[in-house]
């Protein structure tokens, strides 16, 4: 008997983290950073977009891990525990997502239910940096890219959308 709920309940979680991947797009993405900003000595300092996009993969693992893919390079992002509610971050005065987007983004879910994931990484020029996943709807996520060089804070904000048809389309 304890065996089958072991397995019921295995089964269970597996199929509700299902459910929840089944909620958020996976596939190639265009990435396209949309604010940035330097923070230093409590001053915060607008930065210089690059507005070229990128073609990420985004992919669910059975795990509830998330990989990015972008180019010869894949990432892993975990989730965070909380989701949206285990996220802090202050927007005010630059251009930023405020939580209340995401949380308007995602209705009818709470923020606890929001999932995210997020991974420390070495960033090339940048050295430490938090990486942090956020879906916005069901078909596209914000990316916050935070990194402490040279004793000042640096944010850039990504935004991930849908790459609308197929991808080897004849030119």
């Amino acid at each position: 008997m304890t065996r089958l709920a072991t397995v019921l309940l295995a089964l269970t979680l597996s199929v509700a983290a299902s459910l929840a991947r089944a909620d958020f797009a996976e596939g190639s993405f265009s990435m396209v950073n949309t604010a940035a900003f330097s923070e230093e000595n409590g001053q915060r300092t607008p930065l210089q977009l690059e507005l070229e996009s990128a073609e990420v993969t985004i992919a669910f693992q059975p795990d509830d891990r998330l990989s990015l893919t972008v180019g010869a390079t894949e990432i892993t992002l975990h989730p965070v525990s909380s989701g949206l509610d285990g996220l802090r971050w202050d927007p005010q005065g630059i251009g930023l997502l405020h939580e209340n987007d995401v949380k308007a983004l995602n209705q009818p879910l709470k923020s606890a239910k929001v999932p995210a994931w997020g991974s420390d990484l070495v960033w090339p020029g940048l050295g430490v940096a938090r990486l942090v996943l956020l879906p916005l709807g069901s078909d596209a996520y914000a990316g916050f890219l935070i990194s402490h060089p040279e004793d000042r804070t640096v944010v850039r904000q990504m935004e991930f959308r849908k790459v609308p048809g197929p991808r080897d389309r004849p030119g």
